[in-house]
């Protein structure tokens, strides 16, 4: 009988202990909707980070661009840009360059948009252009 007092005791004071425990904190099964403004500034804050990095990739002879504002591409890909360069001989170049001829926004004089290709179109066509020549890369004469 003491036996089972004893066990009846202990089970009575673990109850009492585990009742008088802090609920432990809901974690919700669904995760809240993040604020659609935080995306937008964030891709503000992100497109304003490229454009400071471009400017100052241009002030340091590391961005010779072919479009009118010079695309965000190269300086997210490769930290500087010599598609200017490379159209100037003939050469493909990046994709938003490419993009910007085909939509009128080309800056270098005498060249016929229709004769713009990207990296990736002189690859498709087998003429061996590495996937993007912009950048140190470039200028070091090896690929990305």
């Amino acid at each position: 009988m003491r036996a089972l007092q004893d066990g009846l005791a202990r089970v009575l004071i673990l109850s009492l202990w585990l009742g008088c425990q802090p609920d432990p904190p809901a974690v919700p099964l669904v995760p809240e909707a993040a604020d659609p403004a935080d995306f937008e500034a964030r891709r503000r804050a992100i497109v304003g980070d490229l454009k400071a990095l471009t400017s100052d990739l241009e002030a340091a002879g590391r961005y010779d661009c072919c479009i009118d504002k010079p695309c965000l591409h190269c300086a997210r890909m490769a930290g500087g840009c010599r598609c200017g360069e490379g159209l100037r001989k003939g050469e493909p170049v990046c994709e938003e360059c490419a993009l910007m001829w085909r939509k009128g926004r080309g800056a270098e004089p005498g060249v016929d948009p229709a004769s713009v290709r990207s990296f990736l179109e002189a690859s498709d066509r087998g003429e061996g252009h590495p996937a993007c020549g912009c950048g140190e890369a470039a200028a070091q004469g090896t690929k990305n």
